[in-house]
């Protein structure tokens, strides 16, 4: 029999979907936090897609080139996903995690796994971090955990302005791609944005999903023309991440993607044991 052919949401089916994160059961809704803007004497205050004057004015939520991720996959907001509704990540939206990587790295992970910034500092290897961010990084230490550089740091989006800032290096790198099982690890933590963000939450793995917006994380770009501040929000938000202590095992590894078919075919020449597949999209081209 030919299954049925599934009808375009209706203005009503999507309000209910988004209402399963606004009941009793969902995660509290996170405080305002204030930001201040060094240019300014002004104070803004934050709480999701909504900025409010500390003088009470309230600016208009705007539409954002988002995916929409209350139907548990990724839609584009023009499916109807509102600005202003909650996007509590869950676990079904995890499919994979994502590890930038230069292909020079492949050997030692192929032996090793992916380790953390510690351990692979004591090893000869390429890096695509910046050292003013690792500088910070430094400083962080996750609450109730480890300092922040003896995690292994994985994405849950690699399109991201982390990649981006390495568009000019694309042909060298690759993102592997990690089974999201990960989370189950002992002692995995998730951060809701850029784990060295002044304002970055961590929560336990896998529970602690649900502090990521996954509207923001899952975003095609995080450009807001019209409203520095929220750009600033939006792409600390699309680096929000999954640590896990000391090293990421090889088995967790399912792939890699690749920005063009040279890439791939280089990568598979060093790493026979890696199945790779050709994203453009994902190296921004």
């Amino acid at each position: 029999m030919l299954e049925e052919t599934k009808k375009a949401p209706t203005t009503k089916d999507r309000r209910d979907a988004r209402s399963r994160y606004t009941t009793s059961t969902a995660p509290p809704q996170a405080p305002l936090f204030a930001l201040s803007i060094l240019d300014t004497e002004r104070m803004f205050c934050f709480n999701r897609g909504t900025a409010v004057l500390v003088d009470g004015r309230e600016r208009p939520r705007r539409r954002r080139n988002r995916y929409c991720a209350t139907e548990g996959r990724r839609k584009a907001d023009e499916q109807g996903c509102d600005v202003g509704a909650s996007t509590h990540m869950q676990r079904s939206d995890v499919w994979e995690l994502h590890y930038i990587t230069p292909i020079g790295n492949l050997a030692s992970i192929r032996a090793r796994g992916i380790l953390s910034y510690r351990r692979a500092a004591r090893l000869e290897h390429e890096s695509v971090a910046m050292p003013a961010i690792q500088a910070r990084r430094a400083q962080v230490v996750v609450p109730g955990g480890r300092r922040l550089h003896e995690y292994a740091n994985l994405y849950l989006n690699a399109r991201n302005p982390m990649l981006y800032r390495r568009s000019a290096e694309r042909d060298d790198l690759v993102v592997l791609r990690i089974d999201p099982s990960v989370l189950d690890l002992p002692n995995v933590v998730v951060s809701d944005q850029n784990a060295a963000s002044s304002y970055a939450r961590f929560a336990p793995a896998p529970a602690g999903l649900a502090i990521v917006d996954a509207g923001y994380t899952f975003a095609d770009y995080w450009t807001h023309p019209d409203d520095q501040l929220e750009e600033w929000r939006h792409k600390a938000r699309m680096c929000a991440e999954v640590l896990v202590p000391d090293r990421v095992p090889i088995g967790h590894i399912t792939g890699a993607y690749s920005m063009s078919d040279d890439v791939a075919r280089r990568v598979r020449r060093v790493a026979t044991w890696l199945a790779v597949q050709v994203n453009a999209k994902l190296f921004f081209r």
